[in-house]
């Protein structure tokens, strides 16, 4: 904008807001469990459906949550370490790796898809894949978070393994995928898709070999519902998930 000098005084004329960069912002309170934050609603507003939606509903002033410490918007089923992963990657995510550990891109994870951040969950997908994290761990986040293309990998990793399921990871799988664990691992050694061989210099050490492709066909049998487009028997299915081709123990 240019000013110009009248009598003395400055006089703005021309002037217009820029449709890109000038933001109608505000703070906004949440409760978390039993923490407050007080966050600016554009980078909420911005990135997620739900929040636009949330800040677009009209409030009267004197009832309207979230504009002071007495009336914050709780998020209710939502931990201070979830809020917090959210808010370090929407304010300095571009400045450095400030989600690196799994358990943080897990609460992105969790976070992102309750409330529809479609970007942040996209990349946390695909950070996750990216890490060798338990099968059964990936099964539950897969389940509970829509993420239907992990199951594979995470099955086909639960027929591999030579040990059974134990008490505590069938309580996590529930009783219904433990069933089909067991029918699918069964079948496996039926067809001899897992074996394995001992070496004589280490008696005790024994060479694992699977039929990956075999076995991807049975979980797919068994597990229907794992079957992605993208998906095509006979490529690896572990994808950096899960176990290799061959293992020692």
């Amino acid at each position: 904008m240019q000013p110009t000098q009248s009598e003395g005084a400055y006089t703005v004329v021309s002037v217009s807001r820029d449709e890109e960069f000038y933001f109608d912002d505000s703070l906004v309170v949440f409760l978390v469990e039993e923490r407050l934050f007080r966050v600016h609603s554009h980078f909420l507003i911005r990135d997620s459906e739900f929040f636009r939606g949330l800040f677009s509903l009209p409030q009267p002033p004197d009832t309207a949550e979230g504009h002071n410490d007495m009336k914050p918007i709780k998020l209710e089923g939502v931990t201070v370490h979830e809020f917090k992963c959210l808010l370090r990657f929407l304010y300095s995510g571009m400045y450095g790796p400030i989600i690196s550990s799994p358990e943080d891109w897990i609460a992105l994870l969790s976070l992102s898809t309750r409330y529809v951040f479609d970007k942040i969950r996209d990349l946390a997908i695909q950070e996750l894949s990216m890490k060798v994290l338990d099968p059964i761990k990936k099964i539950v986040l897969a389940d509970r978070h829509n993420v239907p293309q992990w199951l594979s990998a995470a099955y086909v990793d639960l027929c591999k393994r030579p040990e059974p399921l134990t008490e505590r990871e069938a309580d996590e799988l529930g009783l219904k995928t433990v069933v089909r664990v067991a029918r699918a691992r069964e079948i496996v050694r039926e067809k001899k898709y897992v074996s394995a061989s001992q070496r004589s210099y280490f008696p005790h050490d024994r060479i694992y070999a699977f039929n990956d492709t075999g076995i991807l066909e049975i979980v797919h049998s068994v597990w229907p519902e794992s079957i992605v487009k993208s998906e095509k028997v006979g490529t690896s299915p572990t994808g950096g998930l899960g176990m290799p081709p061959t293992l020692q123990f």
